[in-house]
């Protein structure tokens, strides 16, 4: 991309003041040019931010998908579908460069989470100093295979629940009862996607 166009976007961007939702969609991390990243970054630290997704977005390194998720101090909404590597997980705040005192754990309260590649970010969730609290959600979706540990890490009081990526078997319809069960006090909606195993 021209330098020109580069430096339009960081222009831009910096006046986003009172951005509400931030998209990245097909974007390489590191491939984007140092101010346009710290530019991006900033913005993430706008009170006005809370909904964030992530759509094919690459980042090598987990340290610092997690500094711009902790930016985002209101943050509601967080829609994930990550391509990442063999990511290694932080030490949360001490890595990331963040005083514990100006981020508390479990200080970013989500309503809405949708996660595409779970495994690395239940890591995150379940780990004591990790800034967003996941036990209060409304709506959850998951395209991996979670299992009842997994969903328990949510609390109780989801009313919309989405899973898909489940092989259709006499086990995973117990374990679909097992859900329904689970979150039966406060569940609305239910979308269980399956599909026919290769014979």
């Amino acid at each position: 991309m021209p330098e020109a166009v580069y430096t339009a976007t960081i222009s831009l961007v910096r006046r986003l003041s009172s951005l509400n939702s931030l998209s990245f969609n097909v974007i390489s991390w590191e491939s984007l040019p140092p101010l346009l990243k710290a530019a991006l970054t900033e913005i993430c630290k706008a009170p006005s931010v809370t909904q964030f997704s992530a759509n094919h977005f690459y980042i090598s390194i987990f340290a610092e998908l997690a500094s711009l998720l902790s930016r985002m101090k209101s943050l509601k909404i967080l829609d994930l579908d990550m391509i990442h590597y063999n990511w290694e997980m932080p030490n949360f705040l001490s890595e990331l460069g963040i005083e514990e005192d100006s981020l508390p754990p479990r200080s970013i309260q989500l309503d809405e989470l949708r996660l595409y590649n779970a495994r690395h970010f239940m890591d995150c969730f379940q780990r004591d100093s990790c800034p967003t609290g996941v036990r209060n959600l409304k709506s959850l979706g998951m395209r991996s295979q979670a299992d009842m540990a997994t969903l328990q890490c949510f609390g109780t009081s989801i009313r919309e629940l989405t899973l898909d990526g489940y092989p259709v078997n006499q086990a995973v319809h117990a374990l679909k009862l097992q859900f329904i069960s689970h979150f039966e006090s406060t569940l609305h909606c239910f979308y269980f996607c399956s599909f026919e195993s290769a014979s």
